[in-house]
Protein backbone atom coordinates (compact mmCIF):
# COMPACT_ATOMS: atom_id res chain seq x y z
CA UNK A 1 0.00 0.00 0.00
CA UNK A 2 0.98 3.14 -1.53
CA UNK A 3 2.01 6.44 1.41
CA UNK A 4 -0.50 8.32 -1.09
CA UNK A 5 -3.15 5.54 -0.34
CA UNK A 6 -2.78 5.85 3.23
CA UNK A 7 -2.63 9.33 3.49
CA UNK A 8 -5.87 9.59 1.47
CA UNK A 9 -7.49 6.48 3.99
CA UNK A 10 -6.61 8.79 7.08
CA UNK A 11 -7.96 11.88 5.63
CA UNK A 12 -11.13 10.21 4.77
CA UNK A 13 -11.67 8.81 8.21
CA UNK A 14 -10.60 11.58 9.75
CA UNK A 15 -13.44 13.91 7.44
CA UNK A 16 -16.04 10.86 8.69
CA UNK A 17 -14.99 10.99 12.35
CA UNK A 18 -15.38 15.20 12.02
CA UNK A 19 -18.72 15.11 10.35
CA UNK A 20 -19.59 12.79 12.87
CA UNK A 21 -18.79 14.64 15.82
CA UNK A 22 -20.25 17.84 13.55
CA UNK A 23 -23.69 15.82 13.71
CA UNK A 24 -23.44 14.78 17.06
CA UNK A 25 -22.43 18.79 18.21
CA UNK A 26 -25.64 20.37 16.34
CA UNK A 27 -28.29 17.58 17.93
CA UNK A 28 -26.60 18.35 21.01
CA UNK A 29 -27.14 22.19 20.45
CA UNK A 30 -30.76 22.17 19.00
CA UNK A 31 -31.40 20.50 22.19
CA UNK A 32 -29.79 23.07 24.62
CA UNK A 33 -31.75 25.44 22.40
CA UNK A 34 -34.91 23.41 22.44
CA UNK A 35 -34.22 24.04 26.55
CA UNK A 36 -33.63 27.32 26.56
CA UNK A 37 -36.47 28.90 24.27
CA UNK A 38 -39.38 26.26 25.51
CA UNK A 39 -38.45 25.94 29.19
CA UNK A 40 -36.02 28.42 30.70
CA UNK A 41 -37.88 31.10 28.70
CA UNK A 42 -41.04 30.03 29.50
CA UNK A 43 -40.14 29.65 33.33
CA UNK A 44 -39.15 33.42 33.21
CA UNK A 45 -43.14 33.63 32.05
CA UNK A 46 -44.34 31.95 34.62
CA UNK A 47 -42.38 33.87 37.49
CA UNK A 48 -43.47 37.09 36.15
CA UNK A 49 -47.51 35.77 35.70
CA UNK A 50 -46.65 34.70 39.40
CA UNK A 51 -45.40 37.69 40.52
CA UNK A 52 -47.68 39.98 38.83
CA UNK A 53 -50.67 38.06 40.57
CA UNK A 54 -49.08 38.52 43.78
CA UNK A 55 -48.59 42.07 43.19
CA UNK A 56 -52.42 42.58 42.71
CA UNK A 57 -53.09 40.53 45.28
CA UNK A 58 -50.50 43.37 47.54
CA UNK A 59 -51.91 46.11 46.06
CA UNK A 60 -55.35 45.29 46.79
CA UNK A 61 -54.53 43.95 50.42
CA UNK A 62 -52.45 47.69 51.34
CA UNK A 63 -54.72 50.09 49.81
CA UNK A 64 -55.94 52.87 51.96
CA UNK A 65 -59.08 53.74 51.19
CA UNK A 66 -58.64 57.01 53.64
CA UNK A 67 -56.55 58.87 51.21
CA UNK A 68 -57.71 59.11 47.57
CA UNK A 69 -54.27 59.75 46.35
CA UNK A 70 -53.76 55.94 47.85
CA UNK A 71 -57.04 54.70 46.07
CA UNK A 72 -56.12 56.24 42.36
CA UNK A 73 -52.61 55.14 42.87
CA UNK A 74 -53.83 51.60 43.94
CA UNK A 75 -56.26 51.39 41.10
CA UNK A 76 -53.75 52.58 38.44
CA UNK A 77 -51.34 49.98 39.75
CA UNK A 78 -53.89 47.39 39.47
CA UNK A 79 -54.64 48.45 35.78
CA UNK A 80 -51.16 47.91 35.07
CA UNK A 81 -49.86 45.16 36.52
CA UNK A 82 -53.10 43.44 34.95
CA UNK A 83 -51.84 44.28 31.71
CA UNK A 84 -48.40 42.74 32.20
CA UNK A 85 -50.26 39.83 33.64
CA UNK A 86 -51.82 39.27 30.55
CA UNK A 87 -48.74 39.69 28.02
CA UNK A 88 -46.80 37.68 30.32
CA UNK A 89 -49.69 34.75 30.05
CA UNK A 90 -50.17 35.60 25.99
CA UNK A 91 -46.00 35.31 26.05
CA UNK A 92 -46.04 31.74 27.95
CA UNK A 93 -49.27 30.18 25.74
CA UNK A 94 -47.21 31.19 22.68
CA UNK A 95 -44.13 28.72 23.75
CA UNK A 96 -44.41 25.21 23.19
CA UNK A 97 -46.65 23.55 25.53
CA UNK A 98 -46.82 19.69 25.88
CA UNK A 99 -49.80 17.50 26.47
CA UNK A 100 -49.49 17.49 29.59
CA UNK A 101 -48.60 21.87 29.61
CA UNK A 102 -51.72 21.83 27.75
CA UNK A 103 -53.77 20.66 30.27
CA UNK A 104 -52.49 22.93 33.61
CA UNK A 105 -52.56 25.70 30.57
CA UNK A 106 -56.17 25.19 30.86
CA UNK A 107 -57.05 24.30 34.38
CA UNK A 108 -54.84 27.68 35.68
CA UNK A 109 -57.35 29.89 32.80
CA UNK A 110 -60.59 28.27 34.68
CA UNK A 111 -59.01 28.95 37.83
CA UNK A 112 -57.39 32.15 36.66
CA UNK A 113 -60.92 33.27 35.20
CA UNK A 114 -62.75 32.46 38.29
CA UNK A 115 -60.20 34.14 40.69
CA UNK A 116 -60.46 37.35 38.76
CA UNK A 117 -64.53 37.29 38.39
CA UNK A 118 -64.75 36.51 42.12
CA UNK A 119 -61.57 38.30 43.91
CA UNK A 120 -60.04 41.17 41.23
CA UNK A 121 -63.29 42.55 39.91
CA UNK A 122 -65.12 42.77 43.35
CA UNK A 123 -62.16 44.11 45.09
CA UNK A 124 -61.57 46.94 42.26
CA UNK A 125 -65.33 48.03 42.50
CA UNK A 126 -64.73 47.93 46.28
CA UNK A 127 -62.03 50.33 45.82
CA UNK A 128 -63.76 52.55 43.88
CA UNK A 129 -66.70 52.72 46.10
CA UNK A 130 -64.47 53.24 48.71
CA UNK A 131 -66.68 50.01 50.57
CA UNK A 132 -64.26 48.77 53.65
CA UNK A 133 -65.96 46.75 54.65
CA UNK A 134 -66.41 44.30 51.26
CA UNK A 135 -62.67 44.84 50.93
CA UNK A 136 -62.55 43.38 53.91
CA UNK A 137 -64.24 40.58 53.67
CA UNK A 138 -62.31 39.73 50.08
CA UNK A 139 -59.17 40.30 51.97
CA UNK A 140 -60.23 37.80 54.55
CA UNK A 141 -62.03 35.24 52.82
CA UNK A 142 -61.43 35.16 48.75
CA UNK A 143 -58.48 36.16 48.54
CA UNK A 144 -56.58 33.16 49.78
CA UNK A 145 -59.51 30.63 49.03
CA UNK A 146 -59.48 31.54 45.63
CA UNK A 147 -55.36 32.28 45.12
CA UNK A 148 -54.49 28.94 46.90
CA UNK A 149 -55.85 26.64 43.83
CA UNK A 150 -54.00 29.06 40.82
CA UNK A 151 -50.62 28.66 43.48
CA UNK A 152 -50.72 24.96 43.21
CA UNK A 153 -51.51 25.17 39.59
CA UNK A 154 -48.55 26.94 38.95
CA UNK A 155 -46.36 24.86 41.34
CA UNK A 156 -47.01 22.56 38.97
CA UNK A 157 -46.04 24.09 35.80
CA UNK A 158 -42.80 25.47 37.41
CA UNK A 159 -41.91 21.34 38.56
CA UNK A 160 -43.18 20.31 35.03
CA UNK A 161 -40.99 22.58 33.51
CA UNK A 162 -38.10 21.70 35.33
CA UNK A 163 -38.25 17.87 34.80
CA UNK A 164 -38.70 18.63 30.99
CA UNK A 165 -35.79 20.85 30.95
CA UNK A 166 -33.96 17.84 33.02
CA UNK A 167 -34.78 15.37 30.48
CA UNK A 168 -33.43 17.66 27.64
CA UNK A 169 -29.97 18.63 29.05
CA UNK A 170 -29.46 14.62 29.74
CA UNK A 171 -30.79 14.14 26.01
CA UNK A 172 -28.22 16.75 25.12
CA UNK A 173 -25.52 15.50 27.03
CA UNK A 174 -25.26 11.61 25.90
Amino acid sequence: MSIKLKLISVMTLMALLLGVVTIIGLSGIKSMKTLYNDRLVALGYLANVTRQTDSVMFEIASVDLAQPDNVSNALNQIENVLKTYNQQWTLYSNTYLTGEEKTLFEKYAALRETYHQNVIIPAINAIKNHDKYTLEDIINHSLKKEYLPLQQVIDQFIKLQSDVGSALYSESSK
